[in-house]
């Protein structure tokens, strides 16, 4: 962390932010406000999520460590009562974990949760809004 702010860089320090990649934001989450978790949860998304449609299969996901135990993310969406998995997997790439979401009904719910209905193609892979439009034939397409 690089900051000329100690007192910022003191309360992140204190609230796991230096092993955020390998643990959950329970810290943090307690010490905002509850409304404001949907705004930490769509950081969460901008930094480590995507959405996308293949054909007929349309998901949004979250990505983290292989160890990531997405218990904080579970609570929130379950109390929006958003379906979601869990997977991990290996490869010659590495390890990692991913919170998949993936009922049209969940996807559209958190959109209109995350962003109110306002488009963000300024972020193309980020537009969960624009996942619904019809794409060119069912070539896989990063939304």
């Amino acid at each position: 962390i690089i900051s000329r702010n100690k007192t910022l860089v003191s309360f992140l320090v204190e609230n796991d932010f230096k092993t955020k990649s390998f643990s959950e934001p329970t810290k943090i989450l307690k010490k905002i406000n509850n409304s404001l978790h949907i705004h930490f949860w769509r950081g969460f998304f901008d930094g480590d999520g995507c959405c996308y449609r293949q054909k007929t299969v349309t998901r949004v996901e979250f990505s983290g460590q292989y160890e990531y135990g997405w218990v904080e993310l579970t609570k929130f969406l379950s109390k929006l009562n958003i379906k979601q998995k869990i997977r991990k997997s290996c490869s010659s790439y590495g390890k990692n974990s991913r919170m998949t979401v993936w009922r049209q009904k969940d996807i559209r719910l958190l959109a209109d949760v995350f962003y109110g209905g306002v488009d963000v193609t300024f972020v193309p892979r980020k537009s969960i809004s624009n996942i619904f439009q019809d794409n060119d034939g069912g070539n896989p397409d990063t939304i």
